[in-house]
């Protein structure tokens, strides 16, 4: 569950990406990972962790600003269990 503290802390940081609604673009996908690595300090794994919550989250929202206005729905909660 930590992880998904992480990645309601750096939510904040997705908010600022949120202004189209044309879905997930090569660019939010990249800089959704490049916040998530930076949260994953001294994880062997992180890699694989933030490219699945990437995978999850995108599945379960269209566009980052459905992701960050719905942060702590349970359906994210749910999704992100696939990446434990």
């Amino acid at each position: 569950m930590k992880q998904l503290l992480n990645l309601i802390v750096f939510s904040a940081f997705l908010s600022t990406l949120a202004s189209c609604e044309g879905g997930w673009t090569s660019e939010d996908k990249d800089q959704f990972l490049q916040s998530c690595m930076q949260h994953q300090e001294g994880r062997k794994d992180g890699d694989r962790y933030c490219k699945c919550v990437l995978d999850q989250t995108s599945k379960v929202y269209p566009t980052i600003n459905a992701m960050v206005e719905n942060k702590d729905s349970i359906k994210l909660r749910e999704a992100l269990q696939h990446c434990f």
